[in-house]
Parts: C-alpha cells; structure tokens; sequence
C-alpha cells in the first residue's frame, strides 16, 4: 500500500519523538561520603563533580522547561534533567554550590515534615541502630518479631569492606544486615505514627539516645530559603512524612500531597509545581490525588525515558549511584540510546 507523503511526514516525526527525541531524568539523593549507605542513596562530592563535567556538554535544562515543552506537544532533543528526592542537608552544603559552579538546574523534592525537624529519616536510624560498631543484646524481642543476633550483637565491625559495601537488595553478610532488611520491610508498611514508636523501642534496646548524626542532617528552614533563593534550582514537594501512598486511604493520601505543597508555598511564597512520589510509589488514586492538588508534574522511580507520550504525572528517572565519570558517561549514553 502506498502511504501519502504528508501522512509519511507524521508517521516519521512520531516515530522521531517515540525513539529519537527521548529525555533522561536523573534521580540523585545525597552527595556525601558515608561509611554504611544500604541503599545507594550517597554520591561522593568528587564523582558528583565529574558527573557535572560531563552534564555541561549535554545543556541539562530544568525540570518545568521539559513539562511545559511535553504539555506543548513539543519534544526536546534528548534532554536531560537532575532531580534530587528527599531533602538532607548535603543538598545545600555540598551539591548546591557544586550545581551553581557548573551552571546545572536542578529540582530538589524536600519531605516537609522533616524540615528542622529532629529526627532522621527512618530508614536512618534503623542503620544507625543495626549498622553502627556499638554492641547490642543477643536477642531481639519486639512485638511479634523476634530474632537471635548471636555473635553478631557484639565485636560488629563496620569498616569491614563487605560491610561498607553492602546494599540492601543483596544477601545479607551477617545477622544484624538480614534483620535491618526484614524490620526495613515492615517498617515501610507502617503509618508514619507506627514507625516513630518501633523507632524509638528499637533504640531503648540499643541503649541509643535520640538525635540527629551530622552525616544524616536534614534541611533546616533557612536552607530550604537558600535553596530556593537559587536561580538554578527549582523546590518541589515530596508529601509530609515520606509514606507509601498507596498503602494509605485516599483522605490520607490528599492530605500527605496538599499539605506538603502548601508548607512550601506559605514559607517560599511561590507556586510549588513539581512533586516527587516516596519510594516511587504510586496506583491511579494516588495519581488522581496529585492532580487534584495542582501539580504539574510528577516524578516516580520507575527506570525509562522520557518522550512527547509521557504523562507528566508518572515521570520515569534513572537512579545515580556512585560512579566515576566514566561509569556515569557509559550510563548516561546507554540510557539515552
């Protein structure tokens, strides 16, 4: 059959956007050097750098510029975004000013229950409780869950390579690594209420005090200020309290959305456009409820590019790890072809 020359030109310009035109965005945490990160979540402050090195040859442009560009029908070639989800305190201390000298937008989603707040993410301190070199009991007996650490409860040592390379979707080197995955597991299920007293059961039995480690501050009021004082950086909202939506009702849902959009737009005086799921996680409702609350655009976790048939709501990223720049250029161009 032969096809008439315009409907061959429309075929070829989607076929371009479908498979030409796709964009990258980056899904980035932390810039720090930590000596236990279960889930990947730190880049060191020199691979970060070498990141940007190469990010200035390829014209990163910000998040909302590609939104308006898909609601627009328009496909970019290949552009490339940064994102970073969560809010710790490395995000201004170090990756802002390293962003502002390689001239590289940037979106930062902040949790905002945790803002000057005095608690770490909880995810943290569970590490900080099983993870950390201090001795603890033999046994484990917390609710319904029990364990037996044996001869790992003591002489824990952390610098241990296989220890400090450790993630969590590995097999798990010693006792106290399996039972951080497993209490991680039910941790993550639990509203945010939940979590905070296991939390805090968890480092009586460890004989911890509370406070927040240094190395896992998260953003105070003023440097959320900062960050959004920034011409290259964009604040968008990551709910209240870090939950898995679609584990909560939908009132609960909307409230976890609207209340964290509205925290940043009374204290930034600024619409908030932009939001980030927690874990990534996110069904139709959860999707609806986003929409209700006014934003623009949403980012998941969900590995893919980005095309002019992207829903600007179910954003997919890629997950930086802690590469050189060799690591990430060979990433970045298997991602981008």
């Amino acid at each position: 059959m032969r096809v008439p020359g315009r409907r061959l030109r429309r075929i070829v310009r989607r076929l371009r956007n479908c498979f030409t035109d796709r964009g990258v965005i980056l899904m980035y945490h932390r810039i720090a050097e930590l000596d236990c990160d279960p889930w990947g979540l730190a880049v060191s402050p020199s691979h970060f750098a070498e990141h940007l090195q190469i990010l200035t040859r390829l014209s990163p442009i910000p998040l909302p510029d590609l939104v308006q560009d898909l609601g627009a029908g328009i496909a970019p070639h290949r552009p490339i975004v940064v994102t970073f989800d969560d809010g710790y305190a490395d995000n201004v201390e170090t990756a802002q000013p390293l962003l502002e000298q390689y001239g590289i937008p940037a979106t930062v989603f902040l949790a905002t229950g945790t803002i000057g707040g005095e608690r770490e993410f909880w995810w943290d301190e569970l590490q900080r409780v099983l993870l950390e070199p201090h001795d603890l009991p033999r046994e484990l007996d917390l609710r319904s869950y029990r364990r037996e650490l044996g001869g790992d409860a003591t002489n824990f040592d952390s610098s241990d390579l296989r220890h400090r390379s450790w993630r969590a979707w590995e097999e798990p080197p010693t006792t106290r690594h399996a039972i951080y995955r497993e209490l991680w597991h039910l941790l993550y299920r639990l509203p945010h209420a939940d979590k905070c007293s296991v939390l805090d059961s968890l480092m009586a039995w460890a004989g911890l005090r509370h406070g927040v480690r240094q190395t896992h501050r998260l953003v105070s009021v003023k440097e959320m200020t900062a960050l959004a004082a920034s011409s290259l950086i964009e604040v968008g909202a990551h709910t209240v309290t870090h939950p898995a939506l679609p584990l909560l009702g939908a009132a609960a849902q909307a409230d976890e959305i609207q209340h964290s959009k509205h925290f940043l737009e009374e204290r930034l005086d600024r619409r908030i456009s932009c939001f980030s799921y927690p874990h990534g996680d996110h069904q139709p409702g959860t999707v609806s409820a986003v929409r209700a609350a006014g934003f623009t655009s949403a980012c998941g976790t969900a590995a893919g590019t980005v095309s002019a048939q992207s829903d600007c709501l179910t954003l997919p990223r890629f997950q930086v790890l802690n590469w050189s720049g060799e690591e990430f250029r060979l990433h970045l161009e298997a991602w981008q072809d």
